[in-house]
């Protein structure tokens, strides 16, 4: 009904946020081995390409994958504290109107 109106356009940003976020991490599309083709590698690719390029060898990793391995962490975490942001935020907010409305809250995954 129209009273829930509000609360339904709340869910859809956050849905839409949440993906937004899950696509910069994962590649979500990619379905087979040849996608990598059609849909880019995401930050998780990334960071595991050099991850895996770094451990190759007898020898520490060179400056230049230090770099690039600091570089996606920081984009990692910047996902990251836009989820936790969304969840203390706009996710807190959908609950409080979900309350008033006397429906069921959201509880992330993430807690316990």
């Amino acid at each position: 009904d129209e009273s829930t109106k509000p609360l339904r356009t709340m869910g859809k940003d956050i849905n839409s946020t949440v993906t937004e976020i899950e696509e910069a991490l994962y590649q979500t599309k990619s379905k087979s081995s040849q996608d990598p083709l059609n849909f880019p590698i995401r930050l998780n690719n990334k960071l595991g390409v050099v991850a895996g390029t770094a451990a190759r060898g007898d020898y520490r990793p060179t400056d230049g994958a230090m770099a690039v391995a600091k570089e996606i962490t920081a984009k990692i975490d910047t996902q990251l504290n836009m989820l936790r942001d969304l969840e203390g935020n706009e996710l807190k907010a959908f609950n409080d109107l979900a309350s008033k409305l006397k429906i069921d809250h959201v509880v992330p995954r993430s807690k316990k």
